[in-house]
């Protein structure tokens, strides 16, 4: 557990040691909400700039909620402003996506292969030449992410809800407290199954980076084995980028109302804070694969085995020079030889 924490340190320090690929990373994230919040806010300016809250209530606290009335209100002057966000919502989040990869790999690469170059072009130029593998291991990763849902919410898991509650129903239940226990444990045992497959496809990433590889099935199946012989280190790796990340969305707003600071901040701070986290988990996974990959050389060289290159050059077979001296050709004999 310490060294998993050791290496998310190390990340986040590698991190903050980028703060121009910070803020570009801030302000991408910025822009791409506005496919969505523009239409959503003309509407809302269109339809909600002449409602009033209700004699003698509090003015409405945006930072924090959305009265009910309010949402009510809007669905009767406009209908389709629901629609509006759905419809806009799926290319953004395609988007999204694609850009957290390519994200994921600028981190990982500026960790093993770019830590002496801090600037936006570098870490670009590094996730983009691993954006495609990445893209690859998504793509394995979407049948992946189906069947469990499938596994978890439809037919067996409908089986298996009938071992436990008649009919498989939680209204049938002989007591409140079991069916809430058995509805509970299976909604916690799909995310586990969702946090441990998405863990499975950072490691296959963090591989293909730390062998510059493209193979992206093979990388997965070494995360797999990965997740089986040590998921406590990366589920602590991961986890604690994730609690921090958690901690930091809820006590930012907290901060921001207390010292009264103007509502940009938070817009600011926010993307800030989750760019930071997510950038020091995938650096310090990178950094930790990495270091697993060379502990079997390691162990070689301790036991006396030298480490064999694939690029080492073949051997140089020694030669004579007058019967007596032997040479290669990396050894230039004396200017004045005097042997008889």
């Amino acid at each position: 557990m310490n060294q998993a924490l050791r290496f998310f340190f190390i990340g986040m320090g590698l991190v903050l040691a980028r703060p121009r690929v910070l803020l570009l990373l801030v302000l991408v994230s910025l822009f791409m909400a506005l496919p969505v919040a523009i239409p959503a806010w003309m509407s809302a300016d269109t339809h909600l700039a002449h409602v009033s809250a209700y004699p003698g209530d509090a003015a409405p606290d945006f930072l924090h909620e959305v009265p009910g009335w309010l949402l009510d209100e809007w669905a009767r002057a406009d209908s389709n402003w629901r629609d509006l966000i759905r419809n806009g919502m799926a290319p953004a989040l395609l988007l999204a996506s694609l850009l957290g990869l390519l994200f994921a790999g600028g981190w990982m690469h500026s960790a093993l292969h770019g830590r002496g170059e801090h600037g936006p072009a570098a870490f670009f130029r590094g996730g983009g030449s691993h954006f495609f593998p990445f893209v690859r291991t998504w793509l394995l990763g979407l049948p992946i992410f189906f069947g469990i849902t499938w596994l978890i919410w439809s037919t067996p898991g409908e089986w298996v809800m009938g071992l436990f509650l008649p009919e498989g129903k939680p209204g049938m239940a002989a007591s409140e407290t079991t069916a809430r226990f058995v509805e509970h444990g299976r909604e916690i045992l799909y995310v586990l199954m969702l946090l441990f497959t998405e863990a499975m496809l950072d490691v296959a990433r963090a591989d293909l980076v730390a062998r510059d590889g493209r193979f992206s099935l093979w990388a997965l199946l070494r995360a797999f084995l990965i997740m089986l012989r040590q998921p406590h280190v990366v589920m602590t790796l991961l986890g604690a980028g994730i609690i921090l990340e958690g901690l930091w969305l809820v006590g930012i707003p907290a901060m921001v109302n207390g010292l009264h600071w103007p509502l940009w901040s938070l817009v600011l701070l926010i993307p800030l804070g989750r760019i930071s986290m997510r950038g020091a988990r995938w650096a310090g996974l990178a950094l930790w694969i990495s270091g697993r990959n060379h502990e079997p050389d390691q162990a070689a060289e301790k036991d006396g085995i030298p480490e064999v290159s694939d690029e080492s050059e073949p051997p140089i077979m020694p030669t004579t020079q007058h019967g007596t001296t032997w040479v290669t050709d990396s050894v230039t004999p004396p200017a004045n030889d005097t042997t008889n």
